[in-house]
C-alpha cells in the first residue's frame, strides 16, 4: 500500500489520483484514520465486490455492463466515498458515480472534494435514521433526485447495520424502484440462522450505542430481499465481518 501514497501516514493526501477525507470523517474502523490502511479496505472492498460479480457473470443471469468502469454506480450511505477511492486505486473509475447519505457534514466535503475530478454527485437526504440522521424528516421513498435512477449497480455496504425493520424494507423497496432493470446490488448486513428476527447488539451488550450492530435472522430479511422484488445472486458470510449479498431485480 505503501506505492500508493507520497506522504504521511495521517496526512489526508491523494491516492489513485482522489484527495483522501480528512481522519475525523473517517467513519470505519479506527486503524482507517491512517491512509494506508484506509486505502487498503477500499481496494478490499472493490476487489470482494469483483469477486462477486464474477461469479455472477458465469449464470444464466448474466447482466449487461462490462465491469463496474463501464457502470453507472449508486453508493446509497456513500460516508467518505471510499468505495470509490478504491475504485480510483484499481483503475476502474465509473462513467458515473452518485453517493448518497443522510449526514450533511459527509457529502459536504465529498463535493468540495471530490466532485471536480470526474463524473462525480452527491446528494444529502433528510432520512430520518436514530443513528446516523435522528432529526431527519422523510422516509427513503422518493428522496433519490430521478437524475440519479437507471443505476447499474448499486453499493448499499455497512447500512442496513444501522437500520430497523422498517427502514431496512422502505430501502430495499426504494432501491427495487430506481435500479436498471438488469442492475446488481451489493449490500453488506449481519444475518444469522436461528436468530431472533431483529436484534441490536446481539452480542448481548446493556450498555454502549443504539443501532450500532444490527443484526436480522438470515430467512427474516432473505423473505425481505424476495419482497422487495429482488433474488440473491451470491452470498458471502465474512466480509469486513458481515455478511455480503449480491441481487438482482427479478
Amino acid at each position: 500500500m505503501a506505492s500508493f501514497l507520497g506522504y504521511g501516514r495521517k496526512t489526508g493526501g491523494e491516492a489513485g489520483g482522489l484527495p483522501l477525507p480528512p481522519p475525523k470523517l473517517r467513519m470505519n474502523h479506527a486503524s482507517e484514520k491512517e491512509d494506508e490502511v484506509y486505502c487498503r479496505h477500499a481496494v478490499f472492498l472493490v476487489r470482494a465486490v469483483m469477486a462477486m460479480l464474477e461469479v455472477d457473470s458465469l449464470s444464466k443471469y448474466k447482466r449487461g455492463f462490462g465491469g463496474l468502469a463501464e457502470a453507472d454506480i449508486l453508493d446509497l450511505g456513500c460516508g467518505t466515498a471510499r468505495f470509490l477511492h478504491g475504485l480510483a486505486l484499481e483503475g476502474m473509475l465509473p462513467r458515473k458515480f452518485t453517493g448518497v447519505d443522510v449526514q450533511a457534514k459527509h457529502v459536504r466535503w465529498c463535493r468540495d472534494n471530490l466532485s471536480d475530478r470526474g463524473n462525480f454527485h452527491f446528494q444529502h437526504v433528510d432520512v430520518q435514521n436514530d443513528r446516523y440522521n435522528p432529526s431527519g424528516r422523510a422516509t427513503i421513498h422518493g428522496q433519490i433526485d430521478p437524475e440519479h435512477h437507471d443505476a447499474d449497480f448499486v453499493m448499499i455496504r455497512s447500512v442496513f447495520t444501522h437500520m430497523r425493520t422498517a427502514e431496512a424494507v422502505q430501502t430495499l423497496h426504494e432501491v427495487r424502484n430506481i435500479i436498471a432493470g438488469d442492475g446488481r446490488v451489493y449490500l453488506t448486513v449481519n444475518v444469522a440462522q436461528n436468530a431472533e428476527a431483529w436484534t441490536d447488539r446481539p452480542d448481548g451488550r446493556t450498555d454502549g450505542e443504539n443501532l450500532l450492530k444490527v443484526q436480522f435472522n438470515k430467512a427474516y430479511f432473505e423473505n425481505m430481499i424476495d419482497e422487495a422484488g429482488f433474488g440473491v445472486s451470491g452470498f458471502a458470510e465474512n466480509v469486513e465481518n458481515q455478511c455480503a449479498y449480491l441481487l438482482r431485480p427479478v
